[in-house]
């Protein structure tokens, strides 16, 4: 197994992960536009800092993963500098969970995002995932909310 940060040339083993991901948890009303533009999106931000991609590969298909986003928002007491990280598809197939291939990954990620200076990291987090996250040093915050425009 090699366990890596994910290079342009792993778009589509990224992507296809991330559709069986999302899958999982959510309806995804238009798959393949859904696709498009997550093919899009990595393109254009896989190696220009703006996204961080660690991934493990067994057999030439993505077998764990875990993405962050990096963004910059008005600075917060909570993040002085305003660089900030949205985490996204830490996901592992069923096959594979049970191995530690989360925690590595998520490590990788949390060693990198120091690296570039991101001051917190954020995440929607599923029932199977939340005592990782708990171990990371995520906090769990109450008042939260989204307002959906499209």
């Amino acid at each position: 197994m090699e366990i890596r940060k994910a290079k342009l040339n792993d778009i589509d083993m990224l992507v296809d992960n991330r559709l069986e991901f999302v899958c999982l948890i959510r309806n995804v009303a238009n798959i393949d536009e859904f696709k498009i533009h997550t093919r899009e999106y990595l393109k254009k931000h896989l190696e220009d800092d703006s996204i961080i991609a660690f991934i493990a590969i067994d057999n030439e298909k993505v077998v764990s993963s875990s993405i962050l986003c990096v963004y910059e928002t008005l600075p917060t007491p909570s993040c002085l500098n305003g660089k900030a990280g949205l985490l996204l598809n830490v996901y592992t197939l069923k096959d594979y969970r049970n191995q530690g291939l989360a925690c590595n990954l998520l490590t990788k990620i949390i060693e990198e995002a120091k690296k570039l200076k991101v001051g917190k990291i954020q995440l929607d987090y599923t029932d199977d995932g939340y005592l990782l996250y708990k171990k990371m040093g995520f906090e769990k915050l109450n008042r939260e909310m989204v307002l959906k425009i499209t």
